[in-house]
């Protein structure tokens, strides 16, 4: 009996001993487990951004690439690659050292060559919008030149029935996600121009209504991002859609010149923004501006004119 026992004793020591070692292999594999997905999630996380050396040739290779003309479609292209490895201080850099380049470049854009190939064109050469999106252009010669100079990030305007090229912000938004905040609303800024022009040929291109979502869309970035290097290009921005939207343009007047009445594109405006809740500087002007008209009839009397011209100086930035 007690020799049974002694083997019963001897099985369930032997037993344990093995399960014991299983669930030890079990917890070392888990613990292997898991340090594998955070090695893994450390590597996904440092791939999202360079190491500086790496960043310095990113910017490096990129400099030079723009040390001569015509290399727009390439410079965009390695940006399109590369941009989201630099840090948002160095995709900045990046990406207004391209501005510049082509703020550079447009004095001598589009070039002879494309302007004759325009000027033999029988098919609506004056036309923007097939200018600007040639696909169904019959001169292959033509329409290929075009869609060139549109890969370099460029886009043309016809005021006055002369060719003009501009820079294309829309090419530029790949670049949001990447750079700091007021560069990525810089860009937003400069591409809802570039996009649909504010202003060509003495007249306001877009609605009254527009101009104002232009206008409070300026006036939030110079009230959020006091230190930005684009600053003081906004501020002209912001200046310029203050006047459109009040005093309108030689083609596009607020007040009729014979009447003096106001227009009522402005009127219907200026109504919807005042019913805004917000503490806009020009949303508080437009409601006293408003109340001031409708005492004169909507005309442009002294009153209203002083009273103008004085709330637009004391708005601009």
């Amino acid at each position: 009996m007690s020799k049974r026992l002694i083997m019963c004793a001897l099985f369930l020591l032997s037993l344990i001993f093995v399960v014991g070692c299983q669930d030890s292999g079990s917890g070392t594999a888990k613990a292997s487990g898991s340090n594998a997905t955070s090695a893994s999630d450390t590597s996904a996380q440092g791939s999202q951004v360079d190491s500086q050396a790496s960043q310095d040739q990113i910017r490096a290779s990129f400099e030079a690439l723009l040390k001569n003309p015509g290399n727009e479609a390439a410079a965009l292209e390695q940006m399109r690659q590369d941009l989201s490895k630099l840090s948002p201080e160095n995709a900045d850099q990046m990406i207004l050292s391209f501005e510049a380049y082509q703020n550079t470049a447009i004095s001598d854009l589009p070039d002879i060559s494309l302007i004759k190939l325009m000027q033999t064109e029988t098919e609506d050469p004056y036309n923007e919008e097939r200018l600007n999106n040639p696909s169904s252009i019959q001169n292959t010669d033509l329409k290929n030149a075009l869609q060139e100079f549109l890969n370099r990030g460029y886009k043309l305007i016809i005021p006055e029935g002369m060719y003009q090229a501009v820079i294309d912000y829309d090419a530029y938004q790949f670049a949001e996600k990447s750079v700091t905040p007021d560069i990525a609303a810089y860009i937003q800024l400069m591409s809802a121009e570039s996009e649909n022009i504010m202003l060509e040929d003495g007249g306001i291109m877009i609605s009254i209504d527009d101009v104002f979502s232009r206008m409070q869309a300026s006036e939030n970035f110079i009230s959020t991002y006091q230190n930005s290097v684009k600053l003081d290009q906004v501020k002209v921005l912001y200046n310029s859609q203050l006047e459109s939207y009040f005093l309108g343009q030689n083609n596009t007047p607020a007040f009729d010149y014979t009447s003096n009445k106001l227009n009522q594109e402005f009127l219907d405006s200026y109504k919807k923004r005042a019913l805004s809740s917000t503490d806009s500087p020009v949303i508080k002007a437009t409601v006293e501006y408003l109340n001031l008209l409708k005492n004169n009839g909507y005309t442009l009397t002294t009153e209203v004119k002083n009273y103008r011209d004085n709330m637009i100086a004391g708005l601009k930035a």
